[in-house]
Parts: C-alpha cells; sequence; structure tokens
C-alpha cells in the first residue's frame, strides 16, 4: 500500500489509539518519523537545465545505460554521466540539473526525463551538452499547494517527544514506531529499478519509463500513459488508463506486453494496439513492494516488506508467464529484504537493501540456489549487462565481474560523499 492510499487507515489506527483519551489527561511520548512537506514553485523547476561539470553523488537514485555511457540520477536534481567504457574505471564527465528528476529513458540520442510534472525531451547527441528540446507540461501527477507551487517531496527527521491526544496529527506504525504525516499530507515514493532491458538503453527492474516501437510508457500509482514518439523529439501525449487493481510502482516491457508491478500484484498489459493498451491478466501476490523481470516464459517478482511497502513479506516469486493471459506461481523463496532484480541466463541477481545481493541459480524454478552473497553494502538497484554487474546504493555505484557467479569480484565503486 502506497503513503497516499494508506492515509485513511493510518487515520483510524490514530482515533483507535486515542479514542479513550481526555482533552486534560492524555500524552505519551513517541518516537516517530515526521514528514514535512517541500514546496516547489513552477516557475522554479520550468527553467533551461543546465550542463555543468561532473559532480560527486549524494543521493543516488535509478542508473540506465546507453552505449558506453552510464546515467545515475541524483535523485529530484538531475544526471550524473559516465563514461564506463572501461567497468574497471568509470570516468566521472559531467552533470545535467534537472529539477525533479527520477526517471530517464533514451533512444537515438534523446533522452525523455521527467522533471516534477512535465515530460523533457533532451538532445544527447553531445552528452557533455545535453539541449532541452521540447517541454509537454502537466502530464505527471503532484499534489498542489497553492496557486503556483506543488508539494515537491517530503523531508524526513526522526523526533522523540511527549504528543497530547488531541493535537490532531495523524500518527502511523514504522518498524514498532511511530510515523507522522504533518498536515495530513503523504510522502511521495521514489522507487527504485534494476533489470529491464529497453529499446535503446538498459534500466533497472523498478524503473517507471518503457519505450516500445513509436511509444513511450510511464506509470505513476494509478496511471498508465502513453506518448506518442512518431516524431521522437516532440512526444505527444495519448490516453491515460486508469489501473484499478494494485499502485503502480515499475514498468518491465516483455514481448509484446508491458508488465507492471505495483504493491498488490503484477499487472499485464497487451499491446496489440500500442496506443491503447488492454488489460490481460493480474497475478495477485501479499501486499508488498514489487519490481518485476522477465525472460523467455518466467517472470520474477520481488516482495519486501517496510514503511513505504506495508507488507509483511520478503521472498522471490517465480511465475509461470507462457501465457500472458493466465500467469501461475511456480515457486517462492525466502529472502531478507529483497529490492532490484535483475535476470541473466540461468542466474538471477536480487538487492537486499542493507544486506548487499545475492545471486541465485535459478535454472531449475522448483529448486533456487543461492550460489553468492555479497554483503556490506546497501543495495536498491543492479543491472546484469553482459559478465558485468552494476549496482546502485546509498552508498554509491558498485560494478562486478560475475563471470563466475560463485565468486563475484569487484571491478570498481564511485563512492556517495558523505
Amino acid at each position: 500500500m502506497s503513503k497516499t492510499s494508506s492515509l485513511l487507515a493510518m487515520l483510524f489506527l490514530s482515533m483507535m489509539m486515542f479514542q479513550s483519551c481526555t482533552k486534560d489527561k492524555c500524552s505519551r511520548e513517541m518516537t516517530y518519523t515526521k514528514y514535512d512537506p517541500v514546496l516547489i514553485s513552477y516557475d522554479d523547476f520550468r527553467t533551461s537545465i543546465t550542463n555543468v561539470g561532473s559532480q560527486a553523488l549524494e543521493k543516488p537514485g535509478k542508473i540506465y545505460l546507453y552505449d558506453n555511457y552510464l546515467f545515475i540520477n541524483e535523485q529530484r536534481k538531475g544526471i550524473h554521466i559516465f563514461d564506463n567504457s572501461d567497468p574497471s574505471n568509470p570516468l566521472n564527465l559531467g552533470f545535467i540539473t534537472i529539477p525533479g528528476n527520477i526517471d530517464i529513458t533514451m533512444r537515438n540520442n534523446i533522452l525523455y526525463a521527467d522533471s516534477y510534472t512535465d515530460l523533457l525531451t533532451i538532445n544527447m547527441t553531445d552528452p557533455l551538452n545535453g539541449n532541452l528540446i521540447k517541454r509537454v507540461e502537466n502530464v505527471f501527477p503532484y499534489e498542489e499547494s497553492g496557486e503556483n507551487t506543488i508539494i515537491g517531496y517530503y523531508t524526513q527527521e526522526r523526533v522523540t517527544e511527549t504528543l497530547d491526544c488531541v493535537e490532531g496529527r495523524i500518527i502511523g506504525w514504522e518498524n514498532n514506531e511511530f510515523t507522522q504525516f504533518e498536515n495530513g499530507g503523504f510522502a511521495v515514493a521514489d522507487g527504485s529499478n534494476a533489470g529491464s532491458r529497453l529499446q535503446g538503453g538498459v534500466s533497472g527492474s523498478t524503473a517507471r519509463f518503457a519505450l516500445y516501437n513509436t511509444k513511450l510508457y510511464t506509470v505513476d500509482v494509478r496511471n498508465l500513459r502513453v506518448f506518442d514518439l512518431s516524431e521522437p523529439t516532440c512526444p505527444v501525449a495519448g490516453n491515460s488508463i486508469r489501473i484499478d487493481f494494485t499502485n503502480a510502482e515499475t514498468l518491465f516491457p516483455f514481448k509484446d506486453h508491458l508488465m507492471i508491478g505495483g504493491d498488490s500484484g503484477v499487472m499485464i498489459y497487451s499491446l496489440t494496439d500500442p496506443s491503447n493498451p488492454t488489460f490481460s491478466s493480474f497475478f495477485q501476490h501479499a501486499t508488498a513492494c514489487d519490481p518485476v523481470v522477465a525472460q523467455n516464459n518466467t517472470a520474477y517478482v520481488t516482495l519486501r516488506n517496510g514503511t513505504e511497502c506495508w507488507g509483511f513479506t520478503n521472498q522471490l516469486d517465480i511465475i509461470d508467464v507462457s501465457s500472458l493471459e493466465n500467469p501461475l506461481l511456480i515457486n517462492s523463496f525466502s529472502l531478507q529484504n529483497p529490492h532490484g532484480l535483475s535476470i541473466k541466463g540461468d542466474y538471477l541477481f536480487v538487492t537486499e537493501g542493507m544486506y548487499g545481493f545475492k545471486a541465485l541459480d535459478v535454472s531449475n524454478p522448483n529448486e533456487v540456489k543461492e550460489l553468492a552473497h555479497i554483503e556490506n553494502i546497501r543495495a536498491f538497484d543492479i543491472i546484469a549487462l553482459g559478465n558485468n554487474l552494476l549496482v546502485i546504493g546509498e552508498d554509491g555505484l558498485y560494478q562486478y565481474d560475475a563471470t563466475n557467479p560463485t565468486s563475484i569480484e569487484m571491478l570498481s565503486v564511485i563512492p556517495v560523499q558523505k
């Protein structure tokens, strides 16, 4: 369940906790996470993009590979550009400022990126001099907070204080502690990705952008959106399809279909008519965060618990998708706290958050075997490409040689600046 959809549930929890309190006598010391909204004006983020010199990683998000270039999202700020011709020595080339950016995809040197409510088209023929070609305004949802502002995101702060029962704050449960949403607000999920191959480049499995023929598809919590790219430099917003069965989190193109990972299952849409994706099937699972990747006739879904996921499950589901109209569970495999994943042949690589990442042998779906466990890093996104792995996490970008999945060797690291 997303924070948006869980708001009423938290209100109910708050009422139940305090229903026996009186205005005169009721207080309790609590430790919780406070979310404060950060307001962004349209004028501030609708400025031209800026190409600047290389910057250190601070809060890395999603990763994307295009030819020999590696793009790393700096959450809500822009994109780092690296020459990754030699994975043992990636070269930091520059940075493009894109306010509010989380997702990107690319084809024929044209980059498509979100900027809060807008979709940007950027010419990357010269990666060090990206040129904004077009801005399609107001195509992505954000909560307005005034005549010319939106709530761009929420800051988080751990707070311990004595609360009175009638202060009117909304309190939720978080890891056996409490969470507060100021002013009835809620946090905007960023999401992260690992493993899906898109036309033009390679993204992670938590990507929310996907390319198919002359179309760009994007997902937000409740909508699958279609943009026509018949003229690549001039995207035209098309249909918006309502998603009813799950809160959409990730998007993975597979054959002539789209797989949408959500907090309660995987939805599969047919692209028989690329302009109008149609519902094919829904694979339901326990409420949890849910990236999905697929290969041949098998899909792999990771489920994890945690604050933004509102679940109690940490596992890998392996699904038979030989019939995309009737996906069937083959097997489930317990994990610690899975985030992103990437499939390559018989091997599946899964990030485990604070527990690092794992290499699994999935050649026999009914008997999954753990081959390696790389610890001491925080990993939320992974891409397997050739014999190499790219792993992104809170600590930075790590690259590994996985020629032998039982003995994975580090090639390089781009650290986060503390």
